[in-house]
């Protein structure tokens, strides 16, 4: 019997190496030494350097922000609204549907009708269909 003997339902793990072809095509195993090669191809970055948005003021909320690649979304309303701000979410920009905002209590709302912190799902485009009346402030994180 081996000394350390793997009981139900444990199982062998397989062990993974992740690598490329180095430039004379031999495998290189990938380290913080060797990173696996990248190109970029220009445009601006899609992520800060610190991995975070804002805040930021929010001047035209009926345009849609580009929230994608960051999970954690949140807006500032100050003032409460004239008109409540209703949230739509989109994942391509184009075609929005209506979504939640969540407060600090985890409860949702459809409409935003007072002043306060919301956040969103992240990881897509956000804009209000209606709403007026409260200064916005917007921020996202990775």
């Amino acid at each position: 019997m081996p000394l350390n003997p793997i009981s139900a339902p444990a199982g062998y793990a397989p062990a993974v190496a992740i690598g490329f072809a180095d430039t004379s095509g031999a495998f290189a195993l990938v380290n913080a030494g060797a990173p696996l090669p990248v190109t970029t191809t220009g445009g601006a970055p899609l992520l800060v350097s610190s991995g975070v948005i804002g805040p930021e003021p929010w001047a035209s909320p009926d345009t849609a922000w580009d929230a994608t690649g960051y999970g954690d979304v949140e807006v500032q309303f100050v003032g409460t609204p004239a008109i409540a701000y209703q949230p739509q979410r989109s994942l391509d920009g184009t075609n929005f549907v209506a979504c939640l905002a969540y407060d600090a209590q985890g409860a949702s709302y459809a409409a935003i009708t007072a002043a306060g912190i919301y956040g969103f799902d992240g990881n897509g485009f956000l804009k209000f269909a209606t709403g007026s009346g409260s200064t916005l402030t917007r921020r996202a994180a990775a």
